[in-house]
């Protein structure tokens, strides 16, 4: 595996390293790029592109997914701008904030929530309470 860095939107090839080499600096089970899978999961629950979020931002799209792959990281006003567009928080974006500890998918739940209409999300949650009601009523007759 290779490391690379963005620079001008030029790729520079800076070394390579053995394959499983992010887990030497992680450790068992840690995020090697919390940063870089928050802003591709908040991008990708909006549905926009790289190159559609990179205009909202005022960068390219190869900034985008530098930001996404960790190869870059955000200065302050940019990791500010990030939470403004996401409606999130910086620890949020940092992954200090685990939202009262919601799994990844309960945070993608919340972000399609947040998306659909008024009327949709009550049909959602009405659809919701019928599954837990089915998920008592089956554990009741096991």
């Amino acid at each position: 595996m290779s490391v690379n860095l963005w620079f001008d939107e030029m790729e520079t090839t800076v070394g390579v390293f053995p394959d499983g080499w992010e887990k030497q600096f992680a450790g068992e089970g840690d995020e090697v790029n919390v940063l870089g899978k928050q802003i591709k999961m908040l991008r990708t629950i909006r549905g926009w592109t790289q190159e559609e979020f990179g205009k909202r931002l005022g960068v390219s799209k190869v900034t985008v997914s530098s930001y996404e792959h960790g190869l870059r990281v955000p200065n302050v006003e940019m990791l500010n701008k990030l939470a403004d567009l996401f409606e999130v928080t910086v620890d949020y974006l940092l992954g200090r904030d685990e939202t009262c500890g919601a799994s990844e998918m309960e945070r993608e739940m919340i972000g399609i929530l947040r998306r659909l209409p008024e009327d949709q999300n009550h049909m959602l949650l009405e659809f919701a309470r019928f599954l837990l009601q089915q998920s008592v009523v089956h554990r009741q007759a096991g």
